[in-house]
């Protein structure tokens, strides 16, 4: 994300974004970033004045009755796939908890529809969340639940 504040250009996003557009991560906020996503969290940096300078960390909560809703779905056969722009350590973190075992991280979110036709092709039916950044439409022809736009993640 890129805005302007007194003419300054701020941005924030992920380490490798911000380095793609001229930002230098300093050793320190490497290392913090390292730690949280080897603990399953999340890393949003902020950076102005072509420097890395703040970090963020985040973690997903997990609604109680996923696990549930994921151990419906492989009860009716099918095979539930994590699709997310977190990053691998976050996403499996997040996979073990509710029962899921195929997990596609650090997705953009411009790839991730590119990244979900092919699977769409070998699967039937999709749980998609409500209220995520990166909403994408999903092909026709899906089992979508609840039926939101949504971005592509079962």
């Amino acid at each position: 994300m890129t805005g302007q504040v007194e003419g300054r250009t701020l941005r924030a996003g992920r380490a490798a974004w911000l380095e793609e557009q001229g930002q230098v991560l300093p050793d320190e906020l490497g290392r913090a970033q390292k730690e949280a996503e080897a603990e399953g969290r999340t890393v949003v940096f902020t950076a102005w004045d072509s420097q890395i300078r703040g970090a963020l960390v985040v973690t997903d909560t997990v609604k109680a009755t996923s696990a549930e809703a994921v151990a419906d779905l492989k009860r009716l056969g099918l095979t539930p796939v994590l699709l997310t722009g977190d990053n691998t350590a976050a996403a499996h973190a997040v996979a073990a908890e509710v029962g899921i075992g195929k997990v596609i991280a650090e997705v953009d979110p411009e790839l991730r529809l590119r990244r979900f036709r092919p699977l769409h092709r070998r699967f039937t039916a999709w749980a998609c969340p409500s209220g995520r950044s990166g909403r994408a439409r999903l092909p026709s022809g899906s089992n979508v639940f609840p039926p939101v736009l949504c971005h592509p993640v079962l």
